[in-house]
């Protein structure tokens, strides 16, 4: 027996849109419960509702987009219109201590927030990857590499930026 054997049971019924057998139709139909894995879940959403785009899902943790956004080389829009979204709004404290702060809102799921939708050029199939996606994700890691003051942590599978914790470690020193 070789060392590694891929099985894979054949259903001749077509699943969700895809072809008949699809380990991919295995995997939603094993992981993708209410409470497994959610992000199965979104993409498979997502590609139903958009058949003629890539769907690239990108970890918050791992490339921020709505910071890179927010210090203004991309930009964002949540859909208030035709979805739904979940965010949270609190008190965002002042920069200085006479001020008195302001209302801030944190959007932590909205269409186009952690996945980006991008239309099929030349060649590419609607799993993907697409190359504009691809320039995109680059140009947030770029920006992410630009500040070297900070320290990075391996936390919970992925490197992420500690700017606090470069800050505490220099005091330290």
């Amino acid at each position: 027996m070789e060392r590694f054997t891929l099985v894979e049971e054949i259903d001749s019924r077509p699943s969700r849109g895809h072809h008949p057998g699809s380990l991919f139709d295995h995997v939603v139909k094993l992981t993708a419960g209410e409470t497994a894995d959610h992000d199965i879940q979104y993409t498979v959403a997502l590609r139903e509702d958009n058949p003629d785009m890539i769907v690239t899902g990108i970890p918050t943790v791992n490339i921020p987009l709505l910071a890179f956004a927010a210090a203004g080389f991309a930009t964002y829009e949540v859909d208030k219109e035709t979805d739904s979204f979940a965010s949270w709004r609190g008190y965002s404290p002042p920069s200085l201590r006479q001020n008195k702060g302001s209302l801030a809102e944190t959007v932590h799921f909205a269409n186009g927030v952690q996945y980006v939708l991008k239309e099929r050029r030349g060649s590419e199939t609607n799993l993907g990857p697409s190359a504009v996606t691809d320039d995109f994700i680059k140009a947030a890691r770029d920006w992410l590499l630009s500040d070297q003051q900070v320290i990075w942590v391996f936390d919970n599978g992925f490197w992420r930026r500690d700017k606090e914790r470069f800050k505490e470690v220099q005091k330290a020193s």
